[in-house]
C-alpha cells in the first residue's frame, strides 16, 4: 500500500517546493516595486510586512489543499498535536502578544518605547517578538546606541510599556542649574527663561493642535505648556528648575541649545555664579 501512494508523495513534494518558490518569487518582484514607488520608510516596512503575512497564509492554504487528499485525518491531527506541545509556553503567549499589539497598538513602528527596563525605537514588529534599536545604555541622555534589542511579544503581558509619542508627540524634560546662594537668582531666573522661550518657539506653532488631538483619544490635559523655571533651595545654592516640552528625539539637542546659551549668559554676568560642592574644614 505504502509503494501505491509512493509516486503521490513525491509528486505532493514536488508541487509544494514548486508552489513556495512561485510564491516566493512573486513575494521578492512585489517588494522591488514596493522600495522602488514607495519613499516613506514606515509606509513601505508596512506594506512589505503585509506582502509576506499574505503571501504566507496563500502558501499555507495551497499546500493544506496539496496534501488534504493524501494525509489521513489521524495523522493531521497527530501532527497538529505535536505542533502545539512544541509550541506551548512562551512561543504561544509572544504570538496572542503579538496580536494583542496589532489589535491595540500600544506601540507601532517608528514610536519610542521603554518595555520593562530596555529603551528604544521600534523597528520591527514580528509574529513572535519586537525589534528595537536600542537608546541610552552606556549613552548618555537617550541617544541611540546601534544596538539591536529582540523582544518577545509575551512581555506586553508581563512589563509596563512606556511610549513616548503615543497619542502626544512631545514629552516633559527638565534642565536642574544650581548658582550660588550670593547670586541675583532673579536675573538668572530671567536668562533662563528668554532662551526657553526662544527654544519653545522655533517648533510649537502647532502644539494647540497637538494637545487638542490627544484629548480626542486620551483624556489629557496641561493647564501650562509654556516653558516655566522653578526656584528652589538645597544645601550647595539654589535650584533653577526649568521645565519644558520637548519632541523625544530632540532632547539632548534642547539641552545642548540651552547650556550653550545660558553658560554663555551666566558667564557675562557678574552677579551669578554657578555653585558647586565645597568643603569647609574647621578647627
Amino acid at each position: 500500500m505504502l509503494e501505491s501512494h509512493y509516486p503521490h508523495f513525491i509528486t505532493n513534494i514536488a508541487i509544494s517546493i514548486g508552489t513556495v518558490i512561485f510564491l516566493y518569487l512573486i513575494q521578492r518582484a512585489i517588494v522591488f516595486r514596493i522600495n522602488r514607488r514607495i519613499k516613506n520608510i514606515k509606509t513601505r516596512h508596512n506594506y512589505r510586512k503585509l506582502t509576506f503575512y499574505t503571501l504566507t497564509l496563500i502558501a499555507c492554504v495551497a499546500i493544506g489543499f496539496i496534501w488534504i487528499g493524501w494525509i489521513q485525518p489521524g495523522v493531521v491531527f497527530s501532527i497538529i498535536g505535536a505542533g502545539v506541545v512544541i509550541s506551548l509556553g512562551d512561543a504561544i503567549l509572544s504570538f496572542f502578544g503579538w496580536l494583542f499589539i496589532i489589535a491595540r497598538r500600544p506601540f507601532e513602528v517608528g514610536e519610542r518605547v521603554q518595555i520593562g527596563e530596555i529603551k528604544g525605537d521600534v523597528v520591527d514588529i514580528k509574529g513572535l517578538h519586537t525589534v528595537l534599536l536600542e537608546i541610552g545604555g552606556w549613552v548618555e541622555d537617550e541617544q541611540s546606541t546601534g544596538r539591536i534589542v529582540n523582544i518577545p511579544n509575551n512581555v506586553v503581558f508581563r512589563k509596563p510599556i512606556y511610549n513616548y509619542t503615543k497619542g502626544f508627540d512631545f514629552i516633559w524634560n527638565e534642565v536642574k542649574i544650581i548658582i550660588t546662594f550670593e547670586s541675583n537668582y532673579k536675573h538668572a531666573k530671567e536668562i533662563c527663561i528668554k532662551y526657553l522661550n526662544d527654544f519653545h518657539n522655533s517648533w510649537a506653532m502647532n502644539l494647540d493642535l497637538k494637545i487638542r488631538e490627544a484629548q480626542n483619544t486620551y483624556a489629557i490635559y496641561y493647564d501650562k505648556l509654556t516653558p516655566i523655571v522653578y526656584v528652589k533651595v538645597v544645601d550647595s545654592g539654589i535650584l533653577l528648575s526649568l521645565r519644558y516640552l520637548v519632541e523625544p528625539h530632540k532632547r539632548r539637542y534642547s539641552e545642548n541649545f540651552l547650556a550653550e546659551n545660558i553658560l554663555d549668559e551666566f558667564t557675562k554676568a557678574e552677579d551669578i555664579n554657578f555653585a558647586y560642592t565645597t568643603f569647609r574644614i574647621t578647627k
